[in-house]
């Protein structure tokens, strides 16, 4: 039995209380290797550079490396998978302070495919827009491990978080 290392990846529910609550769903490319088709939550595995000590001076909130990463990895797959942005302009950080509007959403969307291939560096476009990703707003509420028979084997982490009240997921 040669059982996988399971990969650190988290998932995101995003929320909305419009009037009833609303959570993003995305659907699966039909091609991919794991769940092709399936309808999830936007998520996926945390990449080096969601681990990296650099986004210490662009996140809001104090958080152990592991829990860190894997919060800035659950914010980059919205905005790749969805175009939803967890982050507030630099000069008004800190807890309570309101989110990004659709008019940074949309500025940065050009930029999803090219964060998503690694073509674009997330920290990088984070750091040029002077954006701190809002790993506050998260709510850590399950953790579950692929079982040891499983080929491909993942830590994931689940969070809840509100939706920034005027983006729209694409």
């Amino acid at each position: 039995d040669q059982s996988s290392e399971p990969r650190l990846s988290s998932t995101i529910l995003l929320l909305r209380d419009n009037p009833g609550l609303e959570v993003l769903m995305v659907k699966r490319h039909f091609e991919i290797d794991f769940a092709a088709g399936a309808l999830v939550f936007p998520g996926g595995k945390a990449h080096d550079e969601d681990e990296s000590k650099s986004w210490l001076d662009h996140i809001d909130g104090d958080y152990e490396a592991n829990d860190r990463a894997a919060r800035i990895s659950a914010l980059r797959e919205a905005f790749e998978e969805a175009g939803i942005l967890l982050a507030r302009p630099t000069n008004k950080r800190g807890p309570g302070q309101p989110l990004v509007g659709q008019d940074v959403a949309a500025a940065l969307d050009p930029m999803r495919s090219a964060v998503d291939k690694r073509e674009v560096s997330f920290l990088e476009l984070i750091k040029q827009h002077n954006l701190v990703l809002a790993l506050d707003t998260m709510v850590h509420f399950g953790h579950w491990i692929t079982p040891t028979m499983m080929p491909k084997r993942f830590d994931t982490h689940f969070y809840l978080a509100p939706t920034p009240p005027d983006q729209i997921a694409v």
